[in-house]
């Protein structure tokens, strides 16, 4: 019986570590695209309809649970979004995954999702891949 204890406490300590935390955004922040590679220098406060999508995407999401390590997908703050004071870097390749750098963790979203963002990019003149 102390076993089978020992082990549930151990599943539940492991599972509020790495599964529990979501993404968290404000709804009412402003939204920036930020893209500074290759000569160009872009800082876009996106408009209403673009910050909502946005929102909706980034919000809600599971962060990838620790052990599962660091996408080798290339991230920077210079390709990102930032919501209020929350920056999210985007993968400078085909990944879909995306880096909260105010806590280095990752989470991916749906390759529909990830084409909408680069879309977006590509709207004010950014450009993926980005390596």
């Amino acid at each position: 019986m102390k076993r089978y204890s020992i082990l549930l406490l151990i599943l539940a300590l492991i599972l509020c570590i790495s599964g529990c935390a979501k993404t968290n955004i404000d709804p009412q922040a402003e939204v920036t695209l930020h893209f500074v590679y290759g000569g160009k220098d872009i800082h876009a406060v996106l408009q209403q309809d673009e910050a909502e999508s946005i929102l909706a995407i980034l919000d809600g999401n599971p962060y990838d649970p620790a052990f599962a390590g660091v996408p080798s997908c290339g991230f920077h703050e210079d390709i990102s979004l930032q919501v209020g004071e929350q920056v999210f870097a985007i993968a400078c390749d085909s990944c879909s995954y995306i880096q909260d750098t105010g806590n280095q963790k990752y989470f991916s979203i749906s390759d529909e999702d990830m084409e909408y963002i680069r879309n977006l990019f590509s709207h004010y003149g950014g450009h993926f891949p980005c390596v």
